[in-house]
C-alpha cells in the first residue's frame, strides 16, 4: 500500500503470517522502494517484527545504495535481491560491492533474462500481444538483433562446455564474487 509507517509495516508482517499459516517468516523483503519516499519507518516496523520473533531476516529488493543507506540507519539489511545476469551486469559496479562491504547477502533474480538466456528465441522475435516482455529493453526491435547475436555466441561456448545455455548462465552468476543465491523462474 501507500502507508509506509512502522505500524503499517508491522501489520503487513502480521497479515503475511496469517495468510501463510505460520508463526515465523525466515526472510521478509521490502520490494521496490517508493522513489522519493522515506523507507525508514518500514524498516523500523520490520525491526520490531524481528525483535518480537516474527521474522528472522530483512531483505530489500531493487534498492539503490542511497536507499539502502537510509534504511540501514534504523535496521539491519541481511539480503539484497536484484536483477543480475550475463546480459544485465550493472549491479557489479556499485550495488554488489556495497553489499559485500556491508555483509549483505545478494540474491540474483532474472537469472535467465526473461528467457533470453535459455536460447529459445529466434532472430525474428514473435511475442504474444500482452506479453510483459514487450516492455523489457532487450526485446526492443532495434536492440533485439544484437542481443540475439550475443546469445548465439554464448550458445557456442555452452556447447563447447557440454552445458545447456541456461546452466552456463546460472553457474556464471553463482561464480561471481558477492552472489549468494540465484532465483530462476520458468514458463
Amino acid at each position: 500500500g501507500d502507508d509506509l509507517s512502522s505500524a503499517a509495516s508491522l501489520a503487513e508482517v502480521e497479515g503475511s503470517l496469517e495468510r501463510l499459516g505460520v508463526e515465523f517468516i525466515d526472510l521478509y523483503y521490502i520490494h521496490w522502494p517508493r522513489a522519493g519516499r522515506d523507507m525508514r519507518p518500514v524498516m523500523e516496523g520490520l525491526e520490531l517484527a524481528r525483535r518480537s520473533g516474527k521474522i528472522g531476516a530483512v531483505g530489500v529488493s531493487n534498492f539503490s545504495i542511497s536507499q539502502m543507506q537510509q534504511v540501514a540507519e534504523v535496521g539491519r539489511i541481511d539480503v539484497h535481491q536484484l536483477g543480475f545476469n550475463l546480459l544485465w551486469r550493472y549491479a557489479e559496479a556499485e550495488a554488489i560491492p556495497y553489499c559485500r562491504d556491508h555483509d549483505i547477502a545478494v540474491v540474483a533474480y532474472s537469472a535467465l533474462g526473461h528467457g533470453i538466456l535459455t536460447g529459445k528465441f529466434a532472430r525474428e522475435l514473435t511475442l504474444a500481444p500482452g506479453d510483459q516482455r514487450h516492455s523489457i529493453l532487450p526485446f526492443r526491435a532495434d536492440i533485439w538483433p544484437h542481443v540475439h547475436d550475443g546469445v548465439e555466441e554464448m550458445k557456442v561456448l555452452a556447447a563447447e562446455l557440454g552445458l545447456p545455455l541456461s546452466t552456463l548462465a546460472i553457474r556464471w552468476i553463482l561464480s561471481r564474487p558477492g552472489i549468494h543465491s540465484v532465483v530462476a523462474g520458468a514458463r
